[in-house]
């Protein structure tokens, strides 16, 4: 794939029109490496609008980039609780571009952007789906080590796949075609004649006056203009040996700690070490090299070297841009770093004895603190874990004392429903009784009745033979002993709720009364 002239302006210019000017001088400057018959034209104009697509589409995967570092690290603040889906995604992807006033696109775009992401290597799609109709979960994985270059990569890729579906085409001006093809009107010329007079002037001038041009003349003419090329490749020139002696000063950082501060090599080596790459590692050093300079005066040096080891070997390796010390608005942690934790953690080095050394840092290993810093580690965890167990015993004794004050409640709570219970079956026992004595009251009315009805139809039936006097007096008698009968069939008489006659207290004086009532009820 063809690369970039170094000729071309910068791509990443913030005017729009700017940049896609640039972005089209650069894809036109490559026509002249196509030469193949197959080669197919296409207009400035076609081009100008895909490069319009191409930065929209870009500032879109930027947003979506961004929306899901967002919902990644809510997610693991979260500890997993915060999940989130596609769906969420495209719903504040729309409404950004709804607010910046941008045309809206469908979901099936934001998935093509997401898989694009994923072929750039700056994503890791996880999904999990729960069946048809019944709708996903997604985590999209994001590669920390590409995370502060993302903008970079996701421009520089689209460029690139601009230029490949371009690669077979050939870029013409829009009125190519028309230009090569001219009929200029003559017809009011000739009508005025002023196109015979142009003719006889030509006539008269063919070569009669012409002088060659001065060539010294005109160079000095030319490098006194302003605008003259001889002037802007001075101009360039001149430029050249800056952006070389700037990028002598960037590289040579490592000289300037090693010669001036005195640091060990073998630190430099640590920090080599845990970077990535060689620009996280100069921008390692220049960063470290900044905090020398401003709190050298004030603090050991061997403290800002371990503290500078610890924050990059344990946090911002892979970020080190967060450790740089910015004046043009962009959120960095370099006042959280030094201003905060380094001030807090470290004392001053005048109520230190700061000894003077040949070379500094030369023992700092990462995973190392003072011996005072673990001291009062130890002693701040000792004081945490007293304080712990006394709150947990203060939890303990407000537990027990909730226990015994439910138990109590409970307590009372089944007494006064046992009492309540027993209540109301004594009472359910009494009506009970009352019933029961008043069915036998009624049975015994009803027998009494329907015996007095049977004893107007049968004379011979004496119902005052069943009074108790007459039991006494024939009990005290053992020779005349009444034998009792009790007659068992009765023909119409009924008893209610199963009352026998012996329980009404009827009694039948003697057996010959019992067969005198059998033959009248016969009859």
């Amino acid at each position: 794939m063809n690369s970039l002239t170094k000729k071309t302006t910068n791509f990443n210019s913030n005017d729009t029109k700017d940049q896609i000017k640039s972005i089209l001088k650069s894809l036109v400057e490559l026509n002249k490496d196509k030469t193949s018959s197959d080669t197919k034209f296409i207009r400035v104009s076609q081009v100008r609008y895909q490069i319009n697509r191409m930065l929209r589409r870009k500032l879109r995967l930027y947003k979506i980039y961004w929306i899901i570092a967002i919902k990644n690290a809510k997610y693991r603040k979260s500890c997993g609780v915060e999940e989130y889906s596609a769906r969420d995604i495209y719903n504040i992807v729309i409404k950004m571009l709804k607010n910046d006033g941008q045309k809206t696109v469908c979901r099936r775009t934001i998935e093509r952007d997401i898989k694009l992401l994923n072929e750039m290597g700056l994503l890791e799609s996880k999904i999990i789906r729960f069946g048809e109709n019944k709708g996903s979960m997604s985590f999209y994985k994001q590669n920390m080590q590409l995370a502060h270059l993302h903008k970079d990569i996701i421009f520089k890729y689209l460029l690139h796949l601009l230029k490949e579906s371009l690669n077979d085409k050939k870029i013409v001006g829009n009125f190519d075609d028309s230009l090569e093809e001219s009929n200029f009107n003559y017809t009011n010329l000739k009508k005025f004649g002023i196109l015979s007079e142009i003719d006889e002037m030509n006539k008269k001038s063919v070569m009669s006056h012409r002088v060659d041009p001065h060539a010294f003349n005109n160079k000095a003419n030319i490098s006194n203009n302003k605008n003259s090329k001889e002037l802007l490749f001075k101009n360039t020139d001149s430029s050249k040996p800056k952006k070389e002696e700037c990028r002598f000063k960037r590289n040579d950082v490592e000289t300037r700690l090693t010669c001036e501060h005195k640091i060990s090599k073998n630190y430099l080596k640590q920090i080599k070490e845990h970077s990535n790459n060689d620009a996280t590692y100069i921008n390692a050093l220049i960063n470290l090299e900044t905090a020398i300079n401003e709190y050298q005066g004030e603090y050991y040096i061997e403290d800002i070297l371990e503290h500078f080891l610890k924050q990059f070997g344990n946090r911002y390796k892979y970020k080190i841009w967060m450790m740089m010390r910015r004046s043009d608005g962009v959120i960095s942690d370099y006042d959280l770093i030094w201003e905060g934790r380094f001030r807090d953690w470290y004392p001053n080095k005048y109520k230190s004895n700061c000894a003077v050394k040949e070379t500094y840092g030369e023992n700092l290993r990462i995973g190392i603190k003072k011996a005072s810093v673990f001291k009062e580690k130890r002693a701040n965890e000792q004081l945490n874990v007293e304080e712990l167990k006394e709150k947990e015993i203060e939890k303990e004794k407000e537990r027990e004392e909730e226990r015994k004050r439910e138990a109590d409640r409970l307590q009372k709570y089944l007494t006064g429903l046992f009492e309540r219970e027993a209540k109301e079956r004594e009472e359910r026992l009494r009506k009970a009784r009352e019933e029961e004595l008043n069915l036998k009251k009624k049975a015994r009315e009803s027998l009494l009745a329907t015996l007095e009805k049977s004893k107007e139809r049968c004379v011979g039936l004496d119902i005052s033979n069943n009074g108790m006097d007459k039991m006494i007096d024939a009990s005290s008698n053992d020779d005349s002993m009444v034998k009792f009968a009790i007659r068992d069939d009765f023909g119409g008489f009924k008893t209610t709720k199963g009352l026998s006659m012996v329980n009404l207290g009827i009694m039948i004086e003697d057996m010959g009364q019992n067969d005198n009532l059998k033959e009248k009820e016969s009859k």
